[in-house]
């Protein structure tokens, strides 16, 4: 008769699947391979590679055929691969019975370089996927002469909507319900107002459309990530926004490229356009520093009032997750011209949420800024290649390994 492998395995990605979903992951695809099970997986609430590979086996261990011994597990983001983590299957159930070190897991796990392709003749999860997110909003202005500190407190929600092959359409809303960042001054900017009519924009857009667009992230290459994003896409700005990030896997480094043609949105923040449009875009140098846990990024390109400059970044990663850092702008505009504060500059702390907790993927950030002027300013996409994919490093599974225990 017929041999039996394929419907076994059709029934095995089921089960797998079922598995998966049922522990709050995505499961994208499941493919054998003489004694190896392929696992395509996206979502989950831990944020490191290796408490996911870990958290994975005990969802899927009563579902895998004995034979397996090598797991390969794909991990996307976004609906990109940004990692692809090979470890065998002993090890991880050796950790989870105590019998073993997260140590001894890690050097045993060895990582590829993320390419997106999933072995042929996988059985895949068809979409389209669903998401959503509903949680606070906090915007924060210091530096204003009348008063100290200006905010707005409010409710936001959005969704997304993955319809394959990377493509994406998104959007978020916002409604106001507290604070006084309305009643900021007008701006006495002599640059293009791309940021400091900020209490403008918190007065007529109390219901605010912050986001609206068609996105396409994707691998590239191996290790080479490609995004297109268009529509409305933050809050003050709408236009096309492209960038392309190298990051290789094994690497304390990537280099990024980022294009974007923008036009200023009217200050209702609904679906209007003001007269005002720049070509601004980056390239960008990331790297992990061989002391302390630090990182930097320097970027040098044109900003959104049409200035021409470089910033420098430099933070702190802790065990924990917590992020510390701080950044400073300097472009061809005098210090005169840019007006107080002569430059663009700010401090900012990253939490990750499941410190309080529950476990999360998420981060609540804090970013201050002496003031808000118009020199040295970016463009804020949802997707920046750089936080999609900086989880699935060598470097970062190594400050996670103690998740293989967890």
């Amino acid at each position: 008769g017929a041999p039996a492998a394929p419907r076994d395995e059709a029934a095995t990605a089921q089960a797998v699947f079922a598995a998966l979903q049922e522990n709050g992951f995505l499961p994208l695809a499941y493919a054998e391979e003489g004694g190896t099970a392929e696992l395509a997986l996206a979502g989950g609430d831990y944020r490191s590679l290796a408490q996911v590979a870990s958290r994975v086996l005990r969802a899927v261990q009563p579902a895998l055929p004995r034979d397996i011994e090598m797991l390969r597990l794909r991990w996307w983001q976004a609906r990109v691969e940004v990692a692809v983590l090979e470890i065998p299957r002993a090890a991880l159930e050796a950790v989870a019975r105590n019998r073993a070190s997260p140590e001894e897991a890690w050097a045993t796990a060895r990582l590829l370089p993320a390419t997106g392709a999933i072995t042929p003749g996988a059985v895949e999860n068809e979409g389209p996927f669903w998401s959503w997110q509903a949680g606070p909003r906090v915007n924060m202005a210091l530096g204003d002469p009348s008063r100290t500190l200006r905010w707005q407190a409010g409710v936001a929600l959005g969704g997304r909507i993955e319809l394959g092959a990377g493509w994406a359409l998104a959007a978020s809303v916002q409604q106001s319900l507290l604070g006084n960042l309305e009643g900021g001054l007008p701006s006495d900017s002599r640059l293009p107002h791309v940021r400091s009519d900020y209490a403008r924009y918190a007065r007529e857009g109390s219901t605010a459309l912050s986001t609206l667009y068609a996105e396409r992230i994707w691998n590239a290459g191996p290790d080479l990530f490609a995004r297109g994003t268009a529509g409305w896409l933050e809050p003050m700005f709408a236009g096309f926004s492209s960038e392309i990030l190298w990051r290789p896997v094994d690497k304390p480094f990537a280099i990024g490229l980022d294009l974007n043609w923008v036009t200023q949105r009217a200050f209702d923040q609904r679906l209007g356009l003001r007269d005002y449009s720049v070509v601004t875009g980056h390239a960008s140098l990331y790297a992990e520093l061989p002391w302390w846990n630090l990182y930097g990024i320097l970027r040098a390109g044109r900003y959104l009032a049409g200035d021409w400059g470089v910033t420098v970044e430099l933070g702190r990663r802790f065990d924990s997750g917590i992020e510390v850092g701080g950044f400073a702008t300097f472009t061809d505009v005098s210090a005169a011209r840019f007006g107080e504060g002569s430059f663009d500059k700010g401090i900012y702390v990253r939490l990750p949420l499941d410190l309080f907790g529950r476990a999360s993927r998420a981060r609540g950030t804090a970013l201050i800024r002496p003031v808000q002027r118009d020199g040295g300013q970016m463009l804020a996409v949802d997707n920046p290649l750089w936080e999609v994919s900086r989880d699935g490093r060598a470097d970062a599974l190594s400050r996670g390994m103690a998740g293989f225990g967890r």
